[in-house]
């Protein structure tokens, strides 16, 4: 599991900021190629979950505007 604490407030598609995401996958490595995937000006990877439960409470924790997802 990764956390990524993001300074900037909530924003998104009808913010002034980021799209703020976060990357659930039970693989490490498809979630770091996905982060990197990523990394680029307008999106900000905020998190990250190996397992379904760990991807809810992220996004309860930290209201992404998206939830990248391996089902």
């Amino acid at each position: 599991m990764r956390h990524v604490a993001s300074n900037s407030p909530k924003a998104g598609p009808s913010g002034n900021g980021p799209i703020r995401v976060v990357i659930a996958d039970d693989h490490p490595v498809v979630r770091e190629g996905l982060r990197i995937t990523f990394r680029r000006p307008g999106i900000a990877v905020v998190g990250e979950a190996a397992t379904g439960s760990e991807a809810v409470e992220r996004v309860r924790e930290l209201r992404p505007d998206v939830v990248l997802m391996d089902i």
